[in-house]
């Protein structure tokens, strides 16, 4: 599914709505924070399943995340996330039944947050 087909059903206009959202009010922080009692994001390779336009992980990578990588189902949201700061955003049309390229263990924090209600079947 083309983002052309997703318009309809997830307009652009929300992706502006989200990014005016303040880091005060951003409600991923506090457990970023609690995740950095646990892992060092300045050496961590971080995996964002479903990172739209990254901005929950960008006190993240404002703290200097060494590697912050996305997979995403609409191109007009990854790309947001590169200019975030991503280093790399993998586009996917259906979780379900995507592969990906990346090897077992290469990532210290996998993070999906947000996701499971976009999936077109989330119970397969």
């Amino acid at each position: 599914m083309s983002d052309n087909e997703l318009k309809p059903h997830f307009p652009e206009k929300y992706f502006d709505e989200i990014e005016q959202i303040s880091e005060v009010s951003n409600y991923f922080t506090p457990i970023l924070h609690d995740i950095s009692q646990e892992i060092e994001f300045k050496t961590a390779r971080v995996l964002d399943v479903g990172c739209g336009t990254g901005l929950f992980l960008k006190p993240l990578i404002d703290a200097g995340c060494a590697e912050c990588v996305g997979i995403d189902g609409l191109n007009i949201a990854a790309s947001r996330a590169l200019a975030r700061g991503y280093k790399d955003v993998q586009f996917v049309t259906d979780l379900n039944f995507s592969s990906f390229s990346f090897e077992d263990g290469s990532f210290d924090l996998v993070i999906s947050k947000d996701v499971f209600e976009h999936l077109l079947n989330p119970t397969f």
